[in-house]
């Protein structure tokens, strides 16, 4: 997982790999670090993604893994984020629509249910 986070109070932003929970490595960045740092977005992707990315923005790196955040990176991490809450909003539209399926035969078994059940006596 590509994951990009940012450091609150300055110009830069961190484009790192984990192959655990980005929030967990959040919190490891956070300790000792002066600024408080936010997860900004996340990608998939391994370590070769991780050097292409660091390739692609070269000319905005500050130190080891932390970029200026310039307009191209600004604008790269926009649509990442764009993209990844799009992605959670389809997944949410899917859940909703299987719930509503599963209440409408839900719905149905229980009127069939009715119908088959003898009036009372």
């Amino acid at each position: 997982m590509i994951y990009f986070i940012a450091a609150e109070g300055s110009n830069q932003i961190k484009i790192g790999f984990t192959d655990k929970d980005p929030l967990d490595r959040l919190a490891t960045l956070q300790t000792g670090n002066p600024h408080k740092l936010t997860l900004v977005a996340t990608v998939e992707g391994d370590k070769q993604t991780e050097k292409e990315l660091h390739q692609r923005f070269a000319s905005d790196r500050t130190n080891g893994e932390w970029f200026n955040i310039t307009p191209r990176l600004l604008i790269y991490v926009a649509h990442l984020h764009a993209e990844t809450r799009l992605l959670a909003m389809e997944s949410r539209i899917a859940k909703l629509e299987y719930e509503m399926t599963r209440l409408r035969r839900s719905k149905s078994e229980v009127a069939r249910i009715f119908d088959e059940a003898e009036p009372p006596r």
